[in-house]
């Protein structure tokens, strides 16, 4: 799932703990949609000259560094240990508050 190419965010989601944790994710630097088929990829983040750049890649396809992957782990971790029948739909959500607010979601 982290070789160069635009995978959904629904795969890095459904496989997010067998992907390596300092690798990063990176959304589409417009407008993301937060929906399951939103493009996406897992990059390297030391895959560039200068740390405050995107790797070239991600650059490529429009995208913009989003978290890193532990953190996209331990959103998925908490929303699991709140719920485990937690479903996509959820993890989505989840992520997208822990983005907005870098704080965990708390389920109901």
């Amino acid at each position: 799932m982290t070789n160069d190419v635009l995978i959904t965010l629904a795969e890095v989601l459904l496989g997010a703990d067998d992907l390596p944790w300092e690798y990063a994710l990176y959304i589409p630097a417009l407008t993301p949609s937060w929906l399951k088929d939103m493009p996406v990829m897992v990059l390297d983040p030391e895959e560039t000259d200068d740390p405050d750049d995107d790797p070239d890649e991600a650059c490529k396809n429009g995208l913009k560094y989003a978290l890193t992957i532990s953190c996209l782990q331990d959103v998925v971790e908490n929303a699991r240990a709140q719920d485990c029948s937690v479903n996509l739909d959820i993890l989505i959500k989840a992520l997208k508050y822990y983005y907005d607010n870098d704080a965990f979601i708390a389920l109901n």
